[in-house]
């Protein structure tokens, strides 16, 4: 049984954390230039739009790469690095301890030295390797400037639970069960994204990987990973992508619950110094705690679904309009083709898809639902969890799957054939109509996973019915090239490139003036008797 007391030390040592020692300095920003740079940093998230809680990782690697550009030495950017963060809103001000400055430099080192290592590779798999290891990076600094006590003890209690529950027809290797689990637990329960979990996995594999230093304890460690890097990476990947990674993920996803609202209830005890284990509520005063933290965890995640919709589809419109009035407008223009009603179309179709995918259907969590989550928390508490039983995929006849794959083929063929001759009866130009397909792709692979984000609180979900399975089978072709186009083309960002390369490092050398005129002016105004 995972241990309730150590995950209540957790959140007490947490809470612990959270009391700042008047004593110690802390890094401190200007406040003007921290406007300046927080208002940057909302637009520039706009239109780089990415997962809310990964925002900050995003911009760790935005940051973390420019500074290595226009700095040296791992302490200078260590300093440049959090300075950026906290003027970007990404940290508070006076909150991160100037202590921490040479100890990040100290990591940062770890991975110049990493990237150094890169140059022995072949050109394709270095620059494989070098987008592997910045979000790696920026991964483990994240988790130094705001350690997640709160998250790892939970993610440690959910593992344990999870692994006693999960019963299989037949044993696969331990290890590969162990990595199924932990894999699925921190994508269900935080949606942590690959990079953090490979982070989080290195830790595992490789012992007192955060302290491995080039200049002293674990170079010989590190040489040795930098030797076998291709190897680690695709070791890793292969840890996403096993057969049985659906099947792990739905398990944990389907118990997910639970384990939110016992967070919420211990973060509520340990704010206000009150949390024991003697001290978590049962029976009744239980029952109604949950129902608010369950009411509460509602009505965020309704907020943050809207939000993520009005983002994700402002990011890809502003992205649509730069590239219709930059090649589009001037293309069809060129060829005769160009119509205002067909831009129009073109440019308002994908934001109204969006609502569409976002609320058609869309369903909320009921008191059944409040009552299986208080129901199985009962179970956790209790020590006597419900197991769940993962079947594994059967062998299917070569002719079958060739059948199928077929029948796939030929859907997606009807349902792209159907766009396009729904586009030529509207006189599309043939760019037109590839930049439409393009955009609503994109649309619906965001729509989609939204409206499934927006479905994680509820526990007992109705199956699907016949015309929802209709539907999918015509539009998941749809969705597919979307998710490619995500994972692919949307890693250049057009308008966020350009924000980068234009405004960005002009900016950065702009508010570093800024905040040093002011310290000058203060200065002299202390001086002053």
């Amino acid at each position: 049984m995972p241990s309730l007391g150590k995950l209540v030390v957790a959140y007490r040592r947490w809470a612990e954390f959270q009391t700042l020692d008047p004593d110690i300095p802390r890094v401190q920003v200007d406040d003007i230039a921290a406007r300046v740079a927080a208002f940057y940093e909302k637009i520039r998230g706009i239109v780089g739009w990415t997962e809310e809680h990964l925002l900050r990782k995003s911009a760790i690697v935005r940051i973390f790469r420019r500074s290595i550009l226009v700095t040296e030495g791992e302490g200078a950017i260590a300093e440049t690095l959090v300075k950026d963060l906290v003027r970007g809103g990404y940290f508070p001000n006076a909150v991160i301890p100037e202590a921490k400055v040479p100890a990040l430099g100290e990591i940062i080192g770890k991975y110049l030295f990493l990237f150094e290592r890169l140059r022995a590779h072949p050109t394709r798999d270095r620059r494989i390797l070098e987008e592997w290891l910045y979000a790696i990076a920026a991964s483990e600094v994240e988790a130094f400037l705001d350690p997640p006590i709160r998250e790892e003890a939970l993610l440690e209690f959910a593992t344990e639970d999870l692994d006693r529950r999960i019963t299989l027809p037949k044993p696969i290797p331990e290890q590969e069960r162990e990595n199924l689990i932990f894999v699925a637990i921190r994508e269900s329960l935080y949606k942590l994204d690959e990079p953090i979990i490979t982070y989080e996995l290195l830790k595992r594999y490789i012992p007192g990987w955060e302290s491995l230093s080039p200049d002293g304890h674990g170079r010989e460690t590190l040489e040795q990973f930098a030797a076998d890097m291709s190897r680690w990476h695709g070791s890793i990947e292969d840890s996403f992508h096993h057969s049985l990674s659906g099947r792990f993920y739905w398990a944990a996803a389907a118990i997910d619950t639970p384990y939110l609202i016992l967070g919420d209830l211990l973060t509520d005890l340990a704010k206000k110094g009150a949390l024991t284990e003697e001290a978590l509520p049962s029976g009744e005063a239980l029952h109604e705690l949950v129902l608010a933290r369950y009411r509460e965890r509602i009505a965020g995640q309704s907020k943050k679904s809207l939000r993520a919709a009005f983002y994700s589809t402002l990011s890809i419109f502003i992205t649509k309009v730069v590239l219709a009035f930059a090649v589009e407008v001037p293309l069809d223009r060129l060829t005769g083709e160009y119509q205002t009603a067909t831009l129009l179309t073109n440019i308002a179709l994908p934001p109204l898809l969006m609502i569409a995918l976002v609320f058609w259907g869309f369903r909320r969590p009921s008191r059944r639902d409040a009552n299986r989550v208080i129901e199985e928390l009962n179970r956790i508490l209790a020590g006597d969890p419900s197991s769940y039983h993962i079947r594994l995929p059967g062998r299917r006849p070569i002719f079958m799957l060739g059948f199928v794959g077929l029948l796939y083929v030929a859907g997606a063929a009807a349902t792209f054939g159907a766009i396009i001759w729904a586009l030529t009866t509207l006189h599309f130009s043939a760019l037109s109509q590839g930049i439409f397909i393009f955009f609503v792709s994109l649309i619906a692979y965001a729509g989609l996973r939204i409206r499934e984000r927006s479905k994680e609180l509820i526990v007992e979900e109705k199956p699907p019915g016949f015309l929802h399975d209709i539907v999918l089978f015509f539009t998941f072709p749809i969705v597919e090239l979307g998710r490619w186009l995500s994972g692919a083309l949307l890693k250049i960002r057009l308008v966020a490139l350009i924000m980068d390369a234009l405004i960005e490092l002009p900016l950065k050398f702009f508010l570093d003036f800024l905040e040093q005129w002011r310290a000058f002016l203060r200065e002299k105004k202390q001086g002053i008797r």
